[in-house]
């Protein structure tokens, strides 16, 4: 396993086996303030990718076994990378940034190409206003990404809104197009499909919820259905099998 040490411009490296975990070392991927903020590993296991929020790149690493290192190349993505995500036949990376982030100027997301020779960015697609986070779905044909589209300003601001927002991307071959736009709860900080890829969750967090929408045949619905939740959710993830 992997993990971005934000504050210090480090990558962990652990061990794991069975139920027992240890640590390793630390990989240096670049300076504290250019904050490591994520790490996705390829399906192979060979690569993987650390978003560096603040220098607006994503560093590559090789793995080896339990030998993990800077490769030196850098991929340019629009903003400030945030999440990173690798489909699952390791073909593409993806990663979302938001821009200057006045909560009023589309962001981007950006494609990556991992198979190209050289590997290279080769995408940009718009999205919401200031996007938290992305995930992929198990089949690698739909990439969901929630916005804050001014649910993040401040009582009295202008330019707030009462709902995120939920992008939906489809792959088509060799690039990923706009499929479907939502509305959802405001400050939308994670999502994540299911193992089954037949929901999505949204998580909101002033509104301490998941949102649960259906996926059928490439199309999110809103199901209505709410977990409450007993604080303020920042972070979410869903088990793969």
């Amino acid at each position: 396993a992997l993990a971005a040490n934000r504050a210090a411009g480090t990558v962990s490296v652990l061990r794991i086996d069975g139920k027992r975990v240890t640590h390793l070392r630390e990989v240096k991927v670049g300076e504290p303030a250019q904050s490591a903020s994520d790490v996705a590993i390829s399906p192979n296991g060979r690569l993987a990718l650390v978003s560096l929020q603040k220098a607006g790149v994503l560093a590559e690493l090789k793995i080896e076994g339990e030998s993990v290192e800077l490769t030196g190349r850098r991929f340019s993505v629009y903003g400030s990378p945030y999440r990173v995500v690798i489909t699952p036949d390791g073909r593409f990376a993806l990663t979302s940034g938001a821009g200057l982030g006045n909560s009023t100027d589309a962001d981007a997301v950006s494609v990556i190409d991992l198979k190209a020779n050289p590997p290279r960015t080769i995408q940009h697609l718009t999205t919401g206003v200031v996007p938290e986070s992305i995930e992929i779905s198990p089949d690698g044909k739909l990439l969901a990404v929630v916005t804050m589209d001014g649910s993040n300003l401040a009582a009295g601001n202008p330019n707030r809104t009462t709902a995120g927002g939920l992008y939906l991307y489809r792959r088509r071959g060799d690039c990923f197009e706009p499929s479907q736009e939502l509305k959802t709860g405001r400050i939308p900080e994670g999502v994540a499909f299911t193992a089954d890829g037949k929901h999505l969750i949204v998580q909101c967090h002033p509104d301490r919820e998941l949102r649960l929408y259906s996926v059928r045949g490439g199309k999110v619905r809103d199901t209505g259905e709410r977990v409450k939740l007993p604080g303020m959710p920042s972070s979410l993830r869903a088990a793969t099998k």
